[in-house]
């Protein structure tokens, strides 16, 4: 078995260094989101919303609404 053993400043550094390529990461990845055409994003929502419905709420039902819920009631409490 073997181990490694970090001062709390090579600790510290590691995760720094971690931290700043997650975050290089993220911003990557959400200037591509914003460089998608307006098509490209709708096309996406509807395959998601294809995939599975309950993933996008419906702006016409009430905060709170769950499709689920209703379309399938829970046949423990006598529904």
């Amino acid at each position: 078995m073997q181990a490694l053993v970090l001062t709390s400043i090579q600790l510290r550094d590691m995760l720094t260094e971690a931290a700043k390529q997650g975050a290089a990461l993220a911003v990557q990845e959400l200037r591509a989101d914003l460089l998608q055409a307006p098509e490209d994003v709708t096309l996406q929502t509807l395959r998601r919303y294809l995939a599975d419905p309950a993933s996008l709420s419906n702006p016409r039902e009430p905060a709170g609404f769950n499709r689920r819920q209703v379309a399938s009631p829970n046949p423990r409490h006598g529904s």
